[in-house]
């Protein structure tokens, strides 16, 4: 099963990951903007998302935020990040959800539950 994850990111560092995600056969989709950011999550309706927070006056954490209040999206997991580093906490916590690895370098929501 190949699991697809939405990058919403705005950051070269965190660009890199697509090819990383790639290779690790997940199937990518590099959201760069976050207008139209939240109508392309519905959309596309990914098995998770990673959103990096640094875009420019939290509009990273109104996203986050809309999609955990709209009923289509709050069941997508999203893994909130400041910096790149997140394939594995994808591959622990999506392939194995029941084993939630918390880090200290990564600041996550799971379906808005710890």
């Amino acid at each position: 099963m190949r699991l697809s994850v939405a990058l919403v990111t705005p950051s070269p560092e965190l660009d890199g990951l697509d090819t990383l995600l790639t290779a690790g056969n997940y199937e990518t989709f590099v959201i760069d903007s976050i207008d139209g950011a939240y109508s392309e999550i519905r959309h596309l309706q990914p098995d998770v998302v990673v959103l990096a927070l640094d875009f420019e006056e939290c509009a990273g954490c109104r996203l986050l935020s809309m999609l955990k209040f709209d009923s289509t999206t709050s069941d997508i997991p999203v893994v909130t990040s400041t910096g790149p580093f997140v394939a594995s906490w994808i591959d622990r916590n999506v392939r194995q959800p029941r084993r939630l690895v918390r880090s200290s370098s990564l600041a996550c929501s799971y379906n808005a539950s710890f």
